[in-house]
């Protein structure tokens, strides 16, 4: 391990630059270069970018839908090197892209995503399923919290991995029940904007796991045939 103390935090800013190095710092800023890079765009240019674009009327922001704050014990003290190793692990281990990455990323109202009483980090907390600090710490939080003082790469993602297959499916589930009650309440006014929250747009960004030139077509697909049928289904189809 390296010489970085165990016991020192690290920032939003610092995990992004260990976990996605070669991305903006700001999610928002990430997942607008990752799918900008994902596409050639032509004339759908504008149509497909609006699937990334927060709208300012709901205060919408990017949301990670794997806390990214909450894996930041499991890098402390860590190398360069090592932190990749980490990574790449975790990511094999649960299947699911971690940090920035485009299948990490998903467009949220603000009140969805933090409001009191019905945003998701509210509740995560309320389930001590999200990271606050290390003496708050319980359950699988604290076996996270605790692998951070354990010298082996394996273990720490072995912790990581089963944060992420635990927990996953029970804030997905809150999340889509969140967005459906949402939306139930507020409309936007453009059919884009509506259907952005599809979940065959999310299911898409989420089968992508690099640059694959298959996977880049799926999710142009997709987007187009529902901005093309002028209207979808919204995200809160899984239960």
């Amino acid at each position: 391990m390296g010489e970085q103390s165990e016991n020192i935090n690290l920032s939003r800013d610092d995990l992004n630059r260990i976990i996605n190095p070669e991305l903006p710092l700001s999610q928002k800023e990430a997942m607008y270069k990752q799918t900008k890079g994902l596409f050639s765009l032509g004339e759908d240019g504008s149509t497909v970018m609006s699937f990334v674009s927060p709208n300012s009327n709901h205060k919408d922001e990017v949301h990670h839908r794997i806390f990214l704050k909450t894996l930041e014990p499991l890098y402390r003290g860590l190398t360069p090197e090592e932190a990749v190793q980490l990574t790449q692990q975790i990511e094999q281990l649960s299947g699911r892209k971690i940090g920035s990455h485009i299948s990490n990323l998903m467009v949220t109202p603000l009140e969805v995503h933090k409001g009191a009483g019905v945003g998701l980090h509210p509740y995560a907390k309320s389930q001590d399923l999200e990271y606050h600090n290390d003496n708050s710490a319980k359950g699988i939080i604290r076996d996270i919290v605790d692998a951070s003082t354990v010298n082996s790469i394996e273990y720490r993602a072995h912790v990581g991995a089963k944060y992420i297959n635990q927990t996953s499916p029970q804030l997905d589930n809150y999340l889509n029940d969140a967005l459906t009650d949402y939306w139930r309440q507020n409309d936007y006014d453009h059919p884009v904007y509506k259907d952005k929250y599809d979940a065959s747009i999310v299911d898409a960004l989420s089968s992508l796991s690099g640059p694959e030139a298959d996977a880049q077509q799926f999710l142009k697909d997709k987007i187009m045939q529902i901005v093309g049928n002028g209207h979808g289904k919204r995200y809160g189809r899984k239960h």
